[in-house]
């Protein structure tokens, strides 16, 4: 690939990267109208930046590059794959459950990381303040899928021209992660993008790469029927026994295909 088309894929991964803030200043502005604000609804004008997102990006996507993917496939999406994706997505949550328990343990006295441990805490804690409609819009239902169209769907396929391999793989995921913004974030969602970025390398299945998405984002943001102790008690039991089974399979799938 030549210096003229390598700058020119650099030049819209950013975009890709920048005009997600667009976005969300228009779905700020709309929620406005409305008479509400981001301090107080966040989740509302979460969605409604994503309802304005899913559009834009998933257009470009499917004339940009879905065509090229379907030709590209290593492994073939079958039942098989859904459950062995299942595992490595729980692991995922129970290497994500270690990462914060760590922070929380042993690096709370650190003032970088204790100001981004609260911040992200805090707004944990506002999804109680917020209608579940809002927040299942946001973090569950649209919110995964326009992450995925920006990270996996674009912006993997644009750094795949620049170099292929584990290049789009490593780019997406550590970009994915520094979207997340607070330190106690990046560090798993970074190894989240890896593991999404690895499968949709093997399958091309923008699919799955939602399912796995949408599944690790639902189990940890429950209805309310589903929000008390036993159940993320369950839950977090469940996700450390997956994690070396996740492990195997990611390793696996490297080797093997």
């Amino acid at each position: 690939m030549n210096k003229y088309y390598t700058v020119f894929s650099i030049v819209k991964i950013a975009f890709f990267f920048w005009i997600y803030d667009f976005f969300v200043y228009l779905g700020d502005t709309w929620l406005a109208i409305m008479g509400g604000s981001w301090e107080e609804q966040p989740y509302l004008a979460d969605s409604l930046a994503c309802i304005l997102m899913l559009p834009f990006y998933g257009l470009i996507f499917y004339f940009g590059y879905i065509r090229k993917s379907r030709q590209e496939n290593v492994l073939d999406t079958t039942g098989k794959t859904y459950t062995v994706t299942t595992v490595m997505t729980l692991g995922m949550g129970g290497i994500s459950y270690g990462w914060l328990t760590l922070v929380d343990v042993a690096f709370q006295n650190i003032p970088f990381i204790q100001e981004s441990t609260e911040r992200f805490q805090e707004f944990e804690d506002s999804m109680g303040n917020e209608s579940y409609f809002w927040v299942f819009l946001s973090v569950v239902a649209i919110g995964p899928i326009v992450e995925e169209l920006i990270f996996r769907g674009l912006i993997f396929n644009e750094a795949e021209k620049i170099r292929a391999g584990w290049f789009p793989v490593i780019m997406s995921a550590v970009l994915f992660g520094l979207f997340h913004m607070e330190f106690v974030q990046i560090i798993y969602t970074i190894i989240m993008g890896f593991i999404f970025g690895l499968v949709y390398q093997r399958t091309r299945s923008f699919v799955l790469v939602c399912y796995m998405h949408i599944l690790n984002n639902l189990l940890v943001t429950p209805p309310g029927i589903l929000d008390n102790d036993a159940y993320f008690n369950v839950l977090t039991v469940v996700q450390i026994i997956m994690i070396l089974p996740a492990i195997y399979l990611v390793i696996r799938w490297i080797k093997v295909y």
